[in-house]
């Protein structure tokens, strides 16, 4: 996997996640903003990728870090809210407990370990039916790692796991990887961290955040990203605006139609001077939401603003 990333193979990387991880090539597609038939393309080995800004937006999409791809760290990977993969270790391999699809998808996860891709998985999964598949990839994550890990990728690790967990509405198991992440964090004894697991408190608010919204727990969301989103710079401005987009989607699952209007209306203003599409594609729900308030004066505004 590392091989194929340096020499900026995507094709073989592509493949590699539909193949041992399942991830269609549509999904892919989607997250690294390039058309299902070109990927397919790609795939087959026909063709390269060279185009800077596109090589940009594939580390982003798929965390890969940006000395992998010969470029300047990401912005991303000085965001505490995001990270990578540890390296696998072998003597902490789980047991295979569901055929070949799961001994697939481990394998997957070694080839990937310390590209930054694996992390990204659980969400990528959600495509399928069956969100079991993002929650096991969590938890061979987890296991791979093992609890000798540095305690920032532990951290890191549960947050993924409790994220599969909620997109899978198991909000039990989601407070669980979530108290095993805070855990982790409160055991750093000051061990070096790999560079791509600049995990810490901040990350598990905005994950903690994330996760509640996904749950469609309002009371437990909002104050954790309220509180973290009053301290992250504006400087940050793609990342910011998504994590605002979960506060507002919040918000409206609260019935608080004018902040959800005033915090949307700041995620377009951030957006609007991103190259990435994603916080537009995060707003475009809530938007669509928001329709149903238009006759207020402030989401009628907020509307235009989309449009323009």
């Amino acid at each position: 996997m590392r091989a194929a990333i340096v020499a900026h193979d995507f094709g073989a990387v592509f493949r590699l996640a539909r193949g041992l991880a399942r991830i269609s090539y549509s999904k892919i597609a989607a997250e690294c903003d390039i058309k299902p038939d070109r990927v397919g393309t790609l795939a087959r080995g026909q063709g390269r990728i060279t185009s800077f800004e596109k090589i940009a937006t594939i580390a982003d999409a798929l965390r890969i870090p940006g000395h992998l791809l010969g470029l300047a760290p990401r912005e991303w990977e000085a965001a505490i809210a995001s990270g990578h993969a540890p390296t696998a270790s072998a003597r902490t391999s789980p047991t295979t407990r569901g055929g070949s699809e799961t001994v697939l998808r481990r394998e997957f996860f070694r080839a990937s370990a310390g590209a930054g891709l694996v992390l990204g998985l659980p969400e990528l999964s959600q495509i399928n039916t069956d969100r079991t598949v993002g929650i096991e990839i969590a938890v061979q994550s987890c296991g791979t790692a093992g609890p000798d890990a540095p305690p920032g990728v532990r951290a890191l690790l549960y947050g993924r796991l409790a994220w599969a967990y909620a997109a899978a509405g198991d909000s039990d198991e989601t407070e669980r990887a979530l108290d095993a992440a805070e855990s982790a964090l409160s055991k750093d004894d000051g061990t070096p961290q790999p560079d791509w697991a600049a995990w810490d408190g901040n990350g598990l608010q905005i994950m903690a955040g994330r996760c509640w919204t996904e749950m469609r727990r309002p009371i437990r969301a909002v104050p954790v990203l309220e509180d973290f989103l009053s301290r992250y710079d504006d400087a940050h401005a793609r990342d910011k605006s998504l994590y605002l987009s979960w506060l507002a989607d919040s918000c409206l699952t609260a019935g608080e139609i004018e902040q959800a209007t005033a915090i949307t209306s700041r995620a377009l203003e951030l957006s609007a001077g991103v190259a990435s599409a994603r916080p537009r594609q995060r707003l475009a729900p809530i938007l669509h939401q928001l329709k149903a308030h238009q006759e207020l004066p402030a989401v009628a505004e907020v509307l235009e603003k989309a449009r323009t």
